[in-house]
């Protein structure tokens, strides 16, 4: 699932918890630093559409197991 504006941790970590593959698209770069390693980080600007086809275009990672 692609989750856009990413600099956020809840909607990240809520579906990292529930075993969903994580993309993450965020305009600032620094912010990856604090996002989970689990989820794919992204850097695009929704005003430079082409900035948004690495994060559309590649195969998503494999979902990491829910816990028990």
């Amino acid at each position: 699932m692609l989750v856009i504006g990413a600099t956020g941790r809840v909607a990240i970590d809520h579906l990292l918890e529930a075993g969903v593959a994580v993309r993450a698209l965020t305009h600032r770069s620094e912010a990856a630093a604090t996002l989970p390693a689990q989820a794919e980080v992204f850097p695009g600007d929704l005003t430079v559409p082409e900035s948004l086809d690495p994060a559309l275009r590649e195969p998503p990672a494999e979902p990491s197991p829910a816990p028990p």
